[in-house]
């Protein structure tokens, strides 16, 4: 066996073990009650990355630049990343277990109204977000108003875990598609049912070609699928975010992606609309920065590194000098597609 196969075979090993110990510990905490359930969460959300603290830390030193960041900072907030997990892992598994009067009073929503509009057009509604805050509250909110919902979400090796997430999922009105199955055919449907479709764009990918794009003071790799298909059907873009709040609360706001400005009225290309997506979520760490989950485990790249890669600058708004040898995504089947 090659090194890669054996690569490839551990980290395969290594998401099956990862998803199912999520399954249990979320499960646990439920049985234990909110207040119970936070306080452990806090006792064990240092052990939950670990492994990933160096990784964390190098993304965080990239993406601020080394001069705004400390080690008195670094202390700070690694503090308010482990909170924030606390919080994720105990009121996902308290409040998001099934509708409840509980939920809908601690998660509020702001924008719903572009929904509506969005859906008057009669052709469907894409929402984004990156994963911020408590970002799964994002379609459970849409699907407890009365929308119906399909999430698309990362490839759950464990039959068991995709059995319980789908039956999750369900409870709050919302339909999964997992990224191995056919993508492209479910934004078609729901798209043309006039539906929404949630997508969090900072780690789903759809294609194996992904591209660096400019990121504070580095750059970070995404896939172009979900803007590629954004652009094909023409649907209304709507841009979501879920921070914490103090008090135990979540404030969802919800808001048009703003139209690009374009020479003659042309269209937006798919790196255009991607970048776009970009400023939102990167105005949304610089608010809520121990809040974005991807710190761990996204690969942020530094300027330097990104220029002898791709021999320009990283800081170009347009990526497409960047990577004029990627092929795209949609011109071939998208019957095996992964998340990262």
């Amino acid at each position: 066996m090659q090194l890669e196969d054996l690569k490839q075979s551990f980290t395969q090993g290594s998401e099956e073990l990862a998803n199912y110990l999520e399954r249990k510990f979320v499960r646990g905490l439920q049985l234990m009650g909110e207040r119970r359930a936070l306080r452990f969460a806090r006792m064990v959300a240092p052990l939950f990355t670990l492994s990933k603290n160096g990784q964390r830390r190098q993304n965080l030193q990239r993406f601020f630049g080394p001069k705004a960041w400390d080690k008195k900072r670094q202390r700070n907030f690694e503090k308010g990343y482990y909170d924030y997990l606390a919080r994720f892992f105990a009121e996902q598994a308290c409040l998001a277990p099934g509708p409840s009067e509980s939920f809908r009073e601690r998660v509020t929503l702001a924008g719903e109204n572009h929904v509506e509009e969005a859906l008057r057009a009669g052709r469907g509604a894409v929402v984004i977000s990156g994963h911020v805050g408590n970002y799964r509250f994002i379609p459970a909110a849409l699907g407890q108003k009365g929308y119906k919902v399909t999430a698309l979400v990362r490839s759950v090796p464990l039959a068991g875990n995709e059995r319980y997430f789908i039956e999750l999922a369900g409870r709050h009105n919302i339909r999964i598609v997992f990224t191995y199955q056919n993508v492209v055919e479910a934004f078609r449907t729901v798209l043309r049912n006039n539906e929404v479709i949630y997508v969090a764009f900072d780690t789903v990918a759809l294609d194996n070609s992904p591209m660096w794009f400019p990121f504070g003071h580095a750059s970070l790799e995404l896939s172009r699928g979900p803007a590629l298909l954004a652009c094909r059907y023409g649907a209304p873009v709507l841009y979501g975010v879920a921070p914490q709040e103090p008090g135990g609360r979540t404030s969802i706001t919800l808001k048009p992606v703003e139209p690009l400005a374009t020479e003659r009225d042309t269209p937006s290309s798919p790196d255009q609309i991607l970048a776009a997506w970009l400023r939102h979520l990167y105005a949304d760490i610089l608010r809520y920065p121990e809040q974005w989950w991807e710190w761990p485990f996204q690969t942020v790249k530094a300027e330097e590194q990104d220029r002898a890669l791709r021999g320009c600058p990283a800081s170009s708004l347009s990526s497409e000098n960047r990577n004029s040898k990627i092929r795209n995504p949609l011109a071939r089947p998208l019957s095996r597609q992964t998340v990262e």
